[in-house]
């Protein structure tokens, strides 16, 4: 691994995230803005963070060529290697947002949880600390700073873990990633995060995408990717991570991806019964 990998592994793995400016070129940057316009005519209403009308679709895979080549695509598994040495696995977890409600502080799952997340963030609009940007808390990623933070300032709504609204923002610590098309965020999801809604009045449109590192031979990792993606499964429409025709074509990274999986027993890998396109 060199020098520079090992350096973005190590800020990855102590303050839970990187930002890679520009991984993405301008031109599948609009490639990728035009798929996901027409994918969101698909999109429902929201109320997942509030009840402003955000929009989110999850099972968009197989439905735009320009979209699907982005979980697989070599730059982005290519900063997963060097974060872990080796590519990240897609786990059939993401979702395209339109999001007009503001994000709040919170993590993804239970505070403390452990794991080997990787999620990547990919927004289609220039945002700023004054107008819808990122925001996280360096290291809070880490299971015990995680459920210390619940301990002091968190409280649950909905069954869902978030910072107390009361807590006086911004709150002591916290970074915001001010991103450009064609940056690209990686993250562990266990981070306590926010976002802002913008001041246009215009929704964040945002693409995420989320790996598992490469449990190697450790059999508990490996367990836990199992786990953790039958419950991806279990809470979507499609049970399966691959639909059968990008499972099908051509892509060195994408194959590599499923033999691993398919290596590893993970549970729908590829769609068994096709569907008729609509």
């Amino acid at each position: 691994m060199s020098k520079a990998a090992k350096k973005l592994g190590q800020k990855f793995d102590s303050e839970g995230f990187v930002v890679i400016r520009s991984l993405i070129s301008s031109r599948k940057i609009s490639e990728v803005t035009a798929a996901y316009d027409r994918l969101m005519r698909r999109s429902q209403v929201s109320d997942y963070f509030g009840p402003k009308g955000s929009r989110c679709l999850k099972d968009y895979l197989g439905l735009e060529p320009e979209m699907d080549v982005l979980v697989d695509h070599p730059d982005i598994l290519s900063v997963t290697a060097s974060i872990d040495g080796l590519p990240a696995l897609y786990t059939g977890a993401g979702a395209l947002w339109y999001m007009l409600d503001d994000v709040p502080w919170h993590c993804d799952g239970r505070p403390g949880r452990t794991g080997m997340p990787i999620k990547v963030s990919l927004y289609l609009d220039v945002l700023t600390k004054e107008c819808g940007a990122f925001r996280l808390l360096p290291g809070s990623h880490i299971p015990s700073r995680s459920m210390q933070l619940m301990k002091e300032f968190g409280v649950w709504t909905d069954n869902r873990p978030r910072i107390h609204p009361d807590i006086p923002r911004p709150l002591s610590g916290e970074v915001v990633v001010e991103t450009e098309p064609g940056d690209v965020v990686f993250w562990d999801n266990r981070i306590w995060h926010s976002a802002p809604r913008r001041l246009d009045g215009l929704g964040r449109r945002a693409i995420f995408v989320n790996y598992i590192r490469d449990p190697r031979d450790d059999k508990s990792a490996a367990r836990d990717l199992r786990d953790d993606v039958a419950d991806t499964l279990r809470n979507r429409t499609r049970q399966f991570i691959y639909p059968r025709q990008m499972a099908t074509e051509v892509n060195w990274p994408r194959q590599r991806t499923i033999q691993r999986l398919l290596e590893l027993k993970v549970p729908g890998v590829i769609e068994t019964n096709p569907t008729p396109s609509d």
